[in-house]
């Protein structure tokens, strides 16, 4: 039986129009965050999403730190 496909969240949403508008890879992110690609791309793609990563703090963070 295959795995149902992750649904996108309300913040990996944002995180990649953000990223994407920005022109910044997801390695690049990744590493000015002090994250792993692979955290950017459950984010992104709501799969595999900690608790604990998915609060407001976190685009609060990826705003200030990469955002300008």
């Amino acid at each position: 039986m295959a795995k149902p496909k992750a649904k996108p969240t309300p913040l990996g949403n944002r995180i990649k129009a953000l990223r994407l508008q920005r022109n910044i890879d997801p390695k690049d992110l990744a590493n000015q965050l002090g994250l792993s690609r692979q955290c950017i791309d459950y984010l992104e793609s709501g799969s595999r999403i900690s608790p604990l990563l998915d609060q407001p703090f976190l685009y609060s963070i990826i705003k200030r730190k990469c955002i300008r």
